[in-house]
């Protein structure tokens, strides 16, 4: 029977929470609680908070708007028969009422490190102080605000060019990902909470407006961790003849210039190459201690010239901005599709047939600068040069392996992330195949599947890849040689990374991006089944990979610790309906650790589970990782397993391995940015018979 759960949240940062509720095995959203529709934009219409639009999406079929929780709001829950109530930033006051209907009581998805930063803007506040890490809390809720007792916590470092916006929406996924590893362990009673030391508890206020005004005579380092820290709102903000001007991003010096704070030091294309590559200074100002380099600005009008120093305090230079006015933080082409890319070129009076030749560009091309692209008019290329990037992802290192036959690099995200993928070149004479060439992808970096004997699980979940980023893993390849088959086995899981790696697929079959054939794609999933459903309505002919790993549904759920609410009979009806629904064959990928789930008996009991349907199996010897305490079984071990199951008329193959000379192969991925004693890595599947 189904846990019936209420949703509580509105803004964006809630929906990965709703989103990781909507896809848990054995659990059905029957309520959403959110804010109100309010009026937005110039026209005032009435618009839905982002709550509201995902539970529209997602089908729930209760949706309720009170302007305050009151008694009736209670009632109209109660008779739902609701279990367990969650809530993510839902801005209203929960009464006692209302918490005394839900029987496995209600928890609330902080985005701080509790006790710290109790209240309305916590990670806001977090920038503020200085912090260097913050997170999310899974607690306990009860009447005073943000001091229940703690299930759950995880950490993520706050980076030198965070914002409250960039941290917000990583804090949003992990604090999504935790919730999906906790709910059914607490709603199992598998799991206690920890009273907060109120000792320690930190108060994080409601931002105004009026906050984001700079005050010069601050320190740099101060101002500049306010830019960040108001940024998407109220925004840090200044003034110069008289006229407001936006501070969006700043980078503080320590050189205290002999000037009043608020002076113009330098202005125009001052270089930070030694600090930050890449990015320029608009202007450079003296501040109360040290100066503050100006990177992003928003103006209120168009260029009208650097003027000369002014030491006033109040005034920034008029150029801090492009000839249109504004100078904001650029989105990554490929982030939108292609047809989203269309309506954006529509809307700047630009025909739709742009948007295909730009594709072609950067994807089958690969050119990352806009101004390369000469079959665009010129006024296009610059307005896509201010407003989107094409830049590729930095490789920190790359190693290769197999007389060069396969290739791992480890790729710079940015903020102290960074994650792998890798490329494993086949000849015609190794297997038998025509030549090509496999590009295995990561979709997250780390993993919250919990597998015991993945080292990536072992690094815990930082976020989400976007759709650029999974794409940028092969771009960096194809310039080096054309890709064939991509699978989706690197570090993450996929399907929990659901819109993403659907739009780098369409992508990558697309004939105006990557053109790759759809049955050259597998993607892999730890079983998430309604994922696995969603997949199978696509209309894409992908293979697909169900990890296994056991033949029975206690001894895979103390190997993959997410597992606790799907049985493998339901892991195989979904993969079943898969090949129903796309008529390809489904592989089960099985880890064979030695002496756990490697015996010839367990093989007999796993072939008769999945007996009866279009599928194989791909045996993958374990490959040691440290800290797992398990071990890879003998040659003979795997070849009995293998026998057990094909006697049973079940086809079976062992994977062949690659790449573990460079840490390369599947289950030893573990990225480490800082220190590479642990040899990051990738990657890559492939599987022949014997």
């Amino acid at each position: 029977m189904s846990t019936r759960l209420v949703f509580f949240g509105s803004p964006d940062y809630a929906v990965p929470s709703l989103r990781a509720c909507l896809a848990l095995p054995g659990f059905e959203v029957v309520a959403v609680v959110t804010q109100p529709d309010r009026p937005r934009g110039r026209s005032g219409a009435p618009a839905f908070t982002p709550m509201k639009a995902a539970a529209i999406e997602a089908g729930v079929p209760v949706i309720l708007q009170p302007e305050r929780v009151r008694r009736d709001t209670t009632e109209a829950l109660a008779a739902l028969r609701p279990d367990v109530g969650v809530v993510a930033a839902s801005g209203h006051i929960l009464p006692n009422h209302l918490l005394n209907a839900f029987p496995r009581r209600v928890i609330n998805v902080h985005a701080s490190l509790l006790p710290r930063h109790r209240g309305a803007s916590p990670v806001a506040s977090a920038i503020l102080a200085g912090d260097a890490v913050t997170g999310a809390t899974i607690m306990e809720v009860v009447r005073e605000v943000d001091a229940g007792p703690v299930i759950a916590q995880i950490e993520t470092a706050i980076g030198p060019l965070d914002t409250t916006g960039t941290l917000t929406d990583r804090i949003a996924t992990l604090g999504a990902g935790l919730l999906a590893e906790v709910l059914p362990r607490w709603v199992a009673g598998a799991l206690t909470s920890t009273p907060q030391d109120a000792s320690l508890a930190t108060h994080a206020p409601k931002l105004a407006r009026a906050d984001g005004v700079i005050d010069w005579t601050r320190s740099a380092e101060e101002i500049a961790r306010r830019v960040r820290a108001f940024h998407p709102w109220p925004l840090a903000t200044t003034t110069y003849r008289g006229e407001p001007f936006t501070v969006l991003a700043a980078w503080p010096l320590p050189e205290t210039a002999d000037a009043p704070p608020g002076m113009v030091l330098e202005g125009g294309r001052s270089a930070l190459t030694p600090l930050l590559p890449g990015r320029l200074a608009r202007a450079v100002v003296a501040c109360g201690s040290g100066s503050l380099a100006l990177l992003t600005v928003q103006a209120p009008r168009g260029d009208r010239g650097l003027p000369e120093r002014r030491p006033r305090a109040d005034r920034l230079p008029a150029r801090l901005a492009t000839p249109r006015g504004t100078m904001v933080a650029m989105r990554h082409l490929l982030d939108l599709s292609l047809e989203e890319i269309g309506d954006t070129l529509v809307e700047w009076g630009e025909p739709r047939f742009r948007a295909t030749q730009i594709a072609q560009w950067a994807v089958r091309h690969g050119v990352t600068d806009f101004e390369a692209m000469t079959n665009l008019p010129a006024p296009l290329r610059t307005r896509l040069t201010a407003e989107f990037s094409l830049a590729p992802l930095p490789v920190i290192t790359a190693r290769t392996a197999d007389d060069g036959a396969t290739t791992k690099v480890l790729l710079d995200l940015g903020a102290g992330a960074a994650v792998e993928a890798v490329r494993m070149d086949y000849d015609p004479d190794e297997d038998e195949s025509p030549d090509r060439t496999t590009v295995c992808v990561s979709t997250q970096v780390g993993c919250a599947m919990g597998c015991s004997f993945c080292a990536t699980g072992q690094q815990g979940f930082t976020r989400n890849l976007r759709p650029s980023e999974i794409l940028a893993q092969v771009l960096h390849f194809t310039r080096e040689r054309r890709v064939t088959n991509i699978v989706f086995m690197g570090m993450g899981e996929p399907l929990a990374n659901y819109d993403a790696t659907l739009r780098a697929i369409r992508w990558m079959v697309h004939p105006d991006g990557l053109d790759l054939r759809q049955r050259g794609i597998t993607v892999s999933t730890v079983g998430l089944v309604r994922a696995i459903d969603r997949l199978a309505d696509e209309g894409l002919q992908v293979g697909l990979t169900v990890s296994l790993h056991a033949p029975d549904d206690e001894l895979r759920r103390r190997l993959i610790d997410t597992a606790r609410g799907t049985t493998i009979d339901e892991l195989v009806a979904a993969a079943k309906r898969y090949i129903e629904k796309r008529g390809r064959r489904v592989t089960f990928a099985y880890a064979l650790l030695d002496h756990v789930n490697d015996e010839p008996e367990q093989a007999t009991r796993l072939a008769r589970r999945i007996r009866g349907i279009q599928a194989h199996v791909n045996l993958i010897p374990y490959n040691p990782t440290a800290g797992a305490g398990l071990r890879r079984p003998s040659r003979e071990r795997v070849r009995a397993f293998q026998r057990a199951l094909q006697a049973e008329g079940i086809n079976a193959t062992v994977r062949i391995e690659r790449g573990q000379e460079i840490a390369a192969a599947c289950g030893q991925l573990r990225t480490d940015v800082m220190n590479e004693k642990t040899a990051p890595s990738g990657a890559a599947f492939v599987v022949i018979e014997p």
